[in-house]
């Protein structure tokens, strides 16, 4: 499966390329390849504020092929996003129409794209962060880990520094196999540690939210 990457520097932007009137959403791609009607494409969409992309799954629904007249519609694909991931969907759609706000208590899951290494005892494992909060995070991953295992987390937030550790406990499964992973409650056993990954959502959250002003 091919992965398109489309970099946005404003909202504006991406409600440029967004094709409301397909059900589920969708996403206009330009490109000059050969995909056919039906191709699955992998799509990482990244914002000044989520550098590290959102990744997001669909289907070629129509083409638009290149032409040799000047002054022609860009050539590209439309693209009917999966509708196993609407609360990334959700998000994008707030986010495009300015109607993010900014939350009290828990915070709200935020669509992530980074690598997370994580180990039940003796085993590790890596895996894909699709969602963060404060609370809690979304890990693509097919390791056997049960429901209620203590896990360490290493996360690769920022490529160029060592990564970031803290706990955190498994306490849902998803074998979906559009985005099979396990949802892990976070413990922190440092107030160092905490703050760290309260620092990286409150960054997202609040440079979205300034972005939708």
């Amino acid at each position: 499966m091919c992965t398109e990457v489309m970099r946005f520097e404003s909202r504006d932007d991406f409600e440029q390329v967004y094709l409301h009137d397909l059900p589920g959403g969708g996403v206009f791609v330009p490109t000059d390849k050969a995909y056919g009607l039906g191709d699955m494409v992998s799509i990482k969409l990244c914002f000044p504020e989520i550098p590290e992309g959102i990744q997001l799954r669909g289907r070629v629904v129509w083409r638009r092929p290149a032409t040799r007249w000047r002054g022609s519609l860009q050539p590209g694909v439309g693209i009917s996003l999966e509708k196993a991931e609407p609360e990334k969907i959700q998000f994008l759609v707030r986010y495009c129409e300015g109607r993010l706000e900014a939350r009290r208590g828990k915070s709200r899951r935020i669509p992530v794209d980074f690598d997370v290494d994580f180990s039940t005892s003796d085993n590790w494992y890596r895996g894909k962060a699709t969602n963060i909060s404060r609370e809690g995070i979304f890990i693509a991953t097919d390791a056997p880990v049960l429901v209620g295992e203590t896990l360490i987390l290493r996360f690769f937030i920022d490529k160029s520094a060592p990564p970031d550790q803290c706990y955190g406990r498994v306490v849902w499964q998803s074998a979906r196999s559009s985005e099979a992973g396990i949802g892990v409650e976070l413990e922190y056993k440092t107030a160092h540690g905490k703050q760290q990954i309260y620092n990286f959502v409150k960054r997202i959250e609040e440079s979205l939210i300034q972005r939708a002003e």
